[in-house]
């Protein structure tokens, strides 16, 4: 939760604008993970692209490997050495008092079987809610599919300003060796026009986006879920986390980057360092 955590702030920010050396904030429902980003020197800074590329490629490879150990990640564009990211267990020294708490707030959950089995879950103030629920019947998902995707939707996100409106559907996934996909619609598509306001914000998608797997997690059940996205107690959107059909729809096929410009001369790689004799292991929740 702590890369997606994360990955939210970055999306939330312009997608050409510059990173410096960074930390992530300490959570208190997910305080064991640290992860930062270092420049390569003399840089200063590195681009915003890079580094959601980057934390997303990182936690792909921790997953897909199942090594939740402290690792170091080398991010190279066009075959430089641009920055190291670090995930480590928390240092007691970072840790702030207990009274800075982070994340959502207003988290309502009503235990599981009940009819109305639902999260209503605020960002924004009072300006944006979410409610969440179960499928009928719902499919059970694999957790890390469900933080691989939720990911990738972010980096497809993460792109598209903040305030701009998201008009058109989108799918994410499902990704090789995954059966989960993330979809996405506005409900004020041409086909469906809305004559004044509220609209779908792109950051109520990530936050929508980020609220998902953290209900799954106090739930402690990964299975379809659909999400409604409420501005001033307007339906503005929906979405589904859900296994894939039988009929196996085709990834969306994102580009690595999402990016419209990206030449194809352009090369970026991940490269995981070996951390010898560490015994950080990560907590996977975390």
């Amino acid at each position: 939760m702590v890369a997606i955590k994360v990955m939210v702030d970055r999306a939330l920010h312009d997608w050409n604008s510059r990173v410096a050396f960074f930390r992530s904030r300490w959570l208190r429902k997910y305080p064991h993970v640290d992860i930062s980003m270092q420049p390569e020197p003399p840089a200063p800074d590195i681009d915003q692209k890079v580094l959601i590329w980057g934390l997303d490629a990182a936690q792909c490879d921790i997953i897909i490997r199942a090594e939740f150990v402290e690792a170091y990640f080398d991010l190279f564009w066009s075959n430089v050495k641009v920055a190291t990211m670090h995930f480590r267990s928390r240092p007691p020294y970072l840790a702030p008092p207990l009274t800075l708490g982070a994340g959502l707030s207003n988290q309502t959950f009503v235990p599981r079987g009940n009819a109305t089995d639902a999260a209503t879950i605020s960002a924004y103030g009072d300006a944006a809610h979410f409610v969440i629920l179960p499928l009928d019947d719902p499919s059970p998902l694999d957790r890390m599919s469900v933080f691989t995707i939720i990911m990738s939707a972010l980096r497809y996100v993460a792109v598209r300003s903040a305030t701009a409106i998201g008009a058109d559907s989108f799918q994410v996934g499902p990704m090789p060796g995954r059966n989960v996909k993330v979809e996405v619609t506005g409900q004020h598509r041409p086909d469906l026009p809305r004559t004044g306001p509220r609209y779908l914000e792109y950051r109520y998608v990530v936050e929508a986006l980020r609220a998902v797997p953290e209900w799954m997690l106090d739930r402690d059940g990964f299975e379809d879920v659909f999400v409604g996205i409420y501005v001033r107690n307007v339906l503005v959107g929906v979405g589904f986390v859900h296994a894939k059909d039988d009929d196996g729809v085709a990834s969306a096929g994102l580009l690595p980057l999402d990016l419209p410009n990206t030449q194809a001369s352009t090369s970026y790689f991940c490269r995981r360092c070996l951390v010898l004799g560490s015994s950080q292991w990560l907590d996977e929740r975390d």
